[in-house]
């Protein structure tokens, strides 16, 4: 643990900040796909220095010609470079703060990254027109509904800014279940533990429209139940 610790809060961070660097320079020439392959490198690089390998359950559910919603649980602040291994180009709907990490930061706004600054009402609802706008373009949407990380391992109830855009566009939902990321590394706690087992599971994606006749609580609902049916 002490060992996985130290890895993840010095060479992790210094490998994260050279492999940032070269994606924003791959950005910055227009390099789409190698800044794709450099993303999906740099995930897996901050998981294989720590010795673990995350398993991918269900790649058969992704259309790669389609884009998605994309709602996961949150337990870690290793989600975002896990959801990164699924869907490397995905644009974020998050808190502002996550822009305002150095090199992280610029790299995800290039990426199509739309902040929401949670104490602006306003602000909010101009987030989302911005994430309608990238989602009429076909662009896939991620999003963690549960809105900031869980600090008791326990999914908690969904936000609904996910089903406003849903139902503003033609993306399909595409739930995934993240499991063992919270036990990896608790909000709450400085120590990484590298004994826990990684694993995604992509569920079938959910039709668009058959959601758009449901209330918005039946959605929340049945999102979060989708999951939480395959959480650990």
């Amino acid at each position: 643990m002490f060992l996985a610790t130290f890895i993840t809060y010095t060479i992790g961070q210094a490998v994260n900040g050279l492999l940032v660097l070269l994606a924003l320079v791959c950005a910055l020439f227009g390099m789409k796909k190698a800044v794709k392959f450099l993303v999906r490198i740099w995930a897996n690089l901050l998981f294989l220095m720590i010795g673990k390998k995350v398993r991918i359950v269900g790649r058969e559910n992704i259309d790669p010609k389609k884009g998605y919603i994309y709602l996961a649980n949150h337990g870690s602040f290793l989600d975002i470079p896990a959801m990164m291994l699924v869907k490397p180009d995905i644009a974020w709907v998050g808190k502002e703060s996550y822009a305002k990490i150095p090199l992280f930061g610029k790299l995800i706004r290039m990426m199509g990254f739309i902040p929401i600054r949670l104490d602006d009402p306003d602000k909010i609802m101009d987030s989302f027109l911005g994430a309608i706008d990238a989602a009429k373009n076909n662009t896939s949407i991620g999003f963690f509904p549960e809105g900031t990380r869980t600090t008791d391992g326990t999914i908690k109830k969904f936000k609904k800014g996910f089903v406003y855009i849903m139902r503003n566009c033609d993306l399909d939902v595409l739930p995934l279940t993240f499991n063992g990321f919270y036990d990896l590394k608790p909000k709450n706690s400085f120590f990484v533990n590298p004994e826990v087992q990684l694993e995604i599971i992509i569920h079938k994606p959910v039709d668009n429209k058959t959601l758009r006749e449901q209330s918005d609580s039946a959605i929340l609902t049945d999102m979060r139940e989708i999951i939480a049916k395959s959480y650990n």
